[in-house]
């Protein structure tokens, strides 16, 4: 088969007649902050989670560009006397083309709720608040042959297995502040937590690069599918925190990074729907201390093909 240089191979992507889809899409997130003192014999780890519910909401793709809205689904949280209750936000924005694409990001999540540890039980900490926001960008080096689209929006048509070398990039703020010190008073000391001893407010401004390898698995002409990914790599950034001092003290970390996909479905030329599994988590050394932010995300994806009654050049 020929082709020229920036087309894709029609023996391995196609597209769909109704380029555009509405999706119902039905989600959880959980999210852990975690502040790990190093060289301890016992478990001082001090680790928040928001007492998130479980979401639902609608997401409208136009061939390439994929805007979400999203809303809480009362009463699938966690029992709020045992863990408080969580206000929270979570929106993103997406734009995928056949060789590059990306994604814009926010959560803020107020009211969280302190694992126990080997010294204290679980705590409810309505003034905690935990912030993150960013923005990530791909490339795909295979793009003739292996379509990130339809790994993860279904946007195209896989029509033979194939893999691809991707790239991702990725630019991140997260925080982590309260009204009062977020460790223990029992633990709360230099000995065990150096310079974060009464700590705060810790944020983190970070830019990190992700190689990587997906792959689409297909079978019955890309029917059915089972698409892993896989990314790692290491950032750099500033942090900045403000512990019992009252001072703000900044300076550069260094983090490294782990992202997995996994998602599978079916395809029909006029509906489609996928289940998927995203695991991201950031660790950062400094003062000591292990920094980590762990995210889980786990949904249903229905969607339903529209064709397209107008066209925008860059679509």
């Amino acid at each position: 088969m020929v082709y020229s240089q920036n087309e894709k191979d029609t023996a391995f992507i196609s597209q769909f007649e109704k380029p555009n889809n509405i999706q119902l899409n039905t989600w959880v997130t959980d999210l852990d902050f975690s502040i790990n003192p190093r060289l301890q014999d016992r478990d001082f780890t001090v680790k928040f989670t928001p007492n998130v519910t479980g979401q639902a909401g609608f997401s409208f793709g136009l061939k390439k560009v994929t805007l979400f809205i999203g809303f809480q689904i009362p009463g699938t949280e966690s029992d709020p006397w045992k863990y408080g209750k969580t206000k929270y936000l979570d929106f993103s924005f997406s734009y995928f083309n056949k060789k590059f694409g990306g994604e814009i990001y926010y959560r803020n999540y107020n009211g969280l709720y302190r694992d126990a540890n080997d010294t204290t039980p679980l705590t409810i900490r309505d003034d905690a608040r935990l912030t993150n926001y960013g923005g990530s960008f791909f490339y795909v080096f295979n793009y003739k042959k292996f379509s990130y689209r339809s790994a993860i929006g279904q946007l195209e048509l896989q029509k033979k297995s194939a893999g691809s070398v991707v790239i991702l990039a990725n630019v991140n703020f997260r925080s982590l502040v309260a009204d009062s010190s977020l460790i223990p008073k029992e633990i709360d000391s230099r000995q065990n937590f150096s310079n974060l001893q009464g700590l705060t407010d810790l944020r983190f401004y970070t830019f990190n690069i992700r190689p990587g390898y997906a792959y689409n698995f297909v079978f019955k002409k890309g029917m059915y599918f089972i698409s892993p990914s896989i990314f790692a790599g290491a950032g750099i950034g500033n942090f900045e925190y403000r512990g019992i001092s009252g001072k703000v003290e900044r300076g550069v970390n260094y983090d490294m990074d782990l992202r997995s996909i996994v998602s599978a479905g079916m395809n029909h030329k006029n509906w489609f729907i996928n289940i998927f599994v995203i695991y991201d988590t950031s660790l950062n050394i400094f003062d000591n201390n292990l920094v980590s932010l762990q995210t889980t995300s786990y949904g249903l994806n229905i969607g339903y093909r529209l064709k397209s009654y107008f066209r925008i050049k860059w679509l």
